[in-house]
């Protein structure tokens, strides 16, 4: 993959509440957002990719579409005890699937789990006539190496070129709760055991959760403006001005300001499909 400085902007829970799949149809239509990951088991998720996933379509180009995998949230697709309570509902945090990911038995139900979702987003996306290009997971729980391993081996059997990576160097802004740092160390030890072909080589967002500011984006593309590199930006848009944080990270994808900032320092917007199909996005 040709170097320079791109950057993908992607927002996660796609499928998961109506106002947050409104939300990311009006950034890409109207902002400066590329893709989207969508969550197979969110509320919202069949009205998200049969009804509002078609209309992303901007000056011909279609919105680039991930898997959201999700095993900390809501209901399971399949039968896997080992992760959910009776009534399929999922009990694990971060923490407890990291614990039990060294149990074979949990990464058989495991596998079985991820693989359902990529299944039918996959197979429902194509149906709308579009193409799933990567992979990541509610809550970065796929950083986690031993569910890492099972998430590119879906990856590989569903043609997913991208799984992204967690390799944070956040912007230092008062605001970020000490707990975010703890998070972004973590994903970063995880991620040295990771080692896949096509992924980011940055990532922005996790420090900043809920927090996505212009003035964080700014700070946090300049301490890598030095470096040529693929940086994915992450964002949970909401139009429900009740969410206060969805709703200022909205209101960020769609600054024109801001926008056009980011490109005059000399990065480019772009897409997995562009970045695999060797196209530029803007």
């Amino acid at each position: 993959m040709e170097k320079s400085k791109k950057i993908i902007l992607t927002a996660d829970d796609f499928g998961m509440k109506t106002t947050r799949d409104e939300a990311i149809k009006d950034c890409f239509l109207n902002g400066f957002l590329t893709s989207a990951c969508i969550c197979a088991n969110g509320e919202s998720y069949l009205t998200a990719i049969k009804e509002v996933l078609p209309k992303c379509v901007k000056n011909g180009r279609k919105m680039d579409l991930g898997v959201h995998l999700d095993l900390i949230e809501g209901f399971s697709l399949t039968n896997c005890p080992r992760l959910t309570h009776k009534n399929k509902k999922f009990k694990h945090g971060f923490i407890s699937l990291l614990i039990h990911s060294f149990s074979k038995s949990f990464l058989k139900e495991a596998e079985q789990e991820l693989k359902a979702q990529t299944e039918l987003i996959t197979s429902m996306a194509r149906e709308q006539g579009f193409k799933v290009s990567f992979i990541n997971s509610h809550i970065h729980f796929h950083a986690i190496p031993n569910i890492f391993n099972i998430v590119k081996k879906i990856a590989h059997e569903y043609d997913i070129p991208f799984i992204r990576t967690q390799k944070e160097i956040p912007a230092l802004l008062n605001e970020i709760k000490p707990i975010n740092y703890v998070k972004v160390a973590v994903l970063w030890i995880l991620n040295l055991f990771n080692k896949t072909d096509f992924t980011n080589d940055y990532i922005m967002g996790v420090a900043h959760t809920a927090k996505m500011t212009p003035e964080a984006i700014y700070q946090g593309l300049e301490r890598l403006l030095k470096y040529d590199c693929l940086i994915e930006i992450l964002l949970h848009p909401d139009c429900d001005i009740q969410n206060a944080s969805g709703y200022l990270e909205y209101q960020t994808i769609l600054d024109k300001e801001l926008e056009f900032d980011i490109q005059k320092s000399g990065y480019n917007f772009t897409s997995v499909l562009d970045l695999y199909n060797g196209d530029s996005a803007k």
